[in-house]
């Protein structure tokens, strides 16, 4: 089968979340003999023309010029790239700016299939005309696309209810970590299980200036790490000695360790979905004090500690100084639960079975057409 992933910056992930989501499933994809195609945007720092067997291909994305508008030319280069290439599927990384180019083009051999995110248009970073747009698009996506992907159960309930279809659920994956190295932290200037660990990326809707006040106003003498994209909050918090930023940390054994000797990871995104970042804490091993919402509390159920105001977390963070009997139970059923539920191969198969079955449906009805003739 032959696979190109659309709508991402790129891999080796040097971004987020989606990213994170393209480079996995396109390694493991290859791995299981797929011919796999994962498309970067010019500026990506990657100048290799394979990545573990996914072949990579480099298309110009002007953003330096067009800022984000660039990446609705961007998509549609890459899925007609894609058609030409005759590639059996084409998945995309979100609608955003990539549903324009899906009604525009996908109407040839190349299936079209979305993973839809979460609830694009809510994020508090996007004013009220780009709320209206991602709303737009949203339908054209649906409408237009081969296939929808949800990654969470009550995203797949709000496209089965507002537009009558049924999404196939696919979560995100993670991957759980084989053995931890203490060394790793003491480089960044922490030690074990002295310290309260963030990563999220500096948007409004992953709460981290809201969780650095909780934080700072808690009184708990335990250190603050925050790991994040951009070097905003450091520069605003130049004389904090207890808050350790890590700016544009990426490696993910770096990562898992510093969630794993972490008190707690705590997880403060508002927008529905299943977070990454959320499975990865599980997978290695921290214990989490999430925002209190239907999203989390599908996943986690009752193996976390929620907060739902800044009060309410500084006087979690307050009462909060040592894992104990009852964290070391969430920590296991977590864990379970990303073997069970969230590893990458569980992932990567069901990402096939959407696939075979809807080429299989194109195989049926190009018979059916030839019949007909």
């Amino acid at each position: 089968m032959k696979i190109a992933i659309i709508g991402t910056r790129g891999i080796p992930n040097n971004y987020g979340g989606f990213e994170q989501f393209a480079e996995q499933l396109s390694v493991r994809l290859a791995e299981r003999g797929h011919i796999v195609t994962v498309f970067n945007p010019s500026f990506h720092l990657y100048l290799e023309k394979t990545f573990k067997n996914v072949s990579i291909v480099k298309l110009p994305c002007h953003e330096n010029i067009l800022g984000g508008a660039a990446h609705f030319f961007y998509d549609y280069y890459c899925y007609k790239y894609a058609i030409k290439q005759s590639v059996d599927v084409a998945l995309f990384c979100g609608y955003g700016t990539s549903a324009i180019a899906i009604a525009l083009l996908n109407k040839h051999y190349t299936k079209a299939i979305t993973n839809m995110d979460g609830y694009e248009w809510q994020r508090a970073k996007y004013n009220f005309i780009t709320k209206k747009l991602l709303k737009w698009f949203e339908k054209i996506a649906v409408k237009y696309s081969d296939t929808i992907v949800a990654d969470h159960s009550i995203i797949q309930k709000y496209y089965n209810n507002k537009y009558k279809v049924v999404p196939a659920l696919i979560s995100y994956g993670a991957e759980i970590p084989l053995h931890f190295d203490e060394s790793i932290i003491v480089s960044f200037g922490l030690t074990k299980y002295n310290y309260f660990l963030v990563v999220a990326r500096d948007e409004p809707e992953n709460q981290i200036e809201f969780i650095v006040s909780a934080w700072k106003n808690s009184g708990n003498i335990n250190k603050l790490c925050v790991v994040t994209n951009f070097p905003r909050l450091s520069r605003k918090y130049p004389n904090e000695k207890d808050i350790v930023f890590i700016n544009r940390l990426y490696n993910s054994t770096q990562l898992s360790n510093l969630r794993h000797f972490s008190l707690a990871c705590i997880h403060g995104h508002t927008v529905g979905g299943t977070n990454p970042s959320l499975l990865e804490a599980m997978a290695a091993q921290s214990f989490i004090i999430a925002h209190d919402n239907l999203f989390h509390r599908e996943i986690l159920e009752n193996n976390a500690i929620y907060f739902n105001s800044e009060s309410s977390l500084s006087l979690i963070l307050y009462n909060f100084s040592a894992k104990n009997d009852k964290t070391d139970k969430a920590i296991s059923n977590n864990l379970n639960k990303i073997r069970d539920d969230y590893q990458w191969g569980i992932i990567t198969d069901k990402y096939l079975e959407v696939f075979e079955k809807i080429l299989t449906l194109k195989k049926q009805k190009k018979n059916i057409d030839a019949d007909l003739r």
